[in-house]
């Protein structure tokens, strides 16, 4: 048995679109409409959207602080970026990419949180051979904190038996 072809009728529906620009801080879309394609009517259309937001680079908030630890004690230095996700944050010594596979006494944790990401190094027994100058910088797709003037700084010595931690935010 033949179906009428008049029995059931489709409306044959065209939706168009025109994609024109998309920036690191804008979204636009000109033109998206929706015919009757066997009338061409119109049944829909949008003639302009346009969206925006901010792009945020990373920045610090923390102010100066000194720590003093003896020797073999535990030290937590901590970094809380702020900006546009994905925030990364990388730690230096003397200007140096720590490489914790040489250091595995040093441990990293991460944290998440809405308006960035905190970093903190940690160094469960802390040695002579741990003093310097520590330095973090955070990273995204808008922007660094440039290495020649480290947003973060801690600075750690030890004597006898005494660690000095000395953290900076420098402009």
């Amino acid at each position: 048995m033949k179906a009428d072809p008049g029995s059931h009728k489709t409306n044959p529906i065209l939706l168009t679109a025109m994609f024109i620009e998309q920036t690191a801080q804008t979204l636009r879309i000109q033109e998206s409409n929706i015919y009757n394609e066997d009338t061409m009517e119109v049944l829909a259309e949008t003639i302009f959207a346009k969206l925006w937001y901010h792009a945020v680079p990373p920045r610090f908030n923390q102010s100066f602080e000194v720590k003093t630890i003896k020797e073999h004690q535990e030290v937590v230095l901590s970094c809380d970026a702020h900006g546009e996700s994905p925030l990364t944050v990388s730690w230096k010594r003397y200007q140096r990419p720590i490489d914790r596979s040489v250091l595995s006494r040093y441990v990293l944790r991460e944290h998440v949180h809405p308006n960035g990401l905190k970093s903190q190094l940690s160094i469960p027994s802390v040695l002579r051979a741990d003093s310097g100058l520590f330095s973090c910088e955070a990273s995204n797709d808008y922007g660094r904190e440039e290495k020649k003037h480290p947003a973060y700084s801690s600075s750690m010595q030890i004597r006898k038996r005494v660690v000095y931690i000395a953290f900076d935010i420098l402009w």
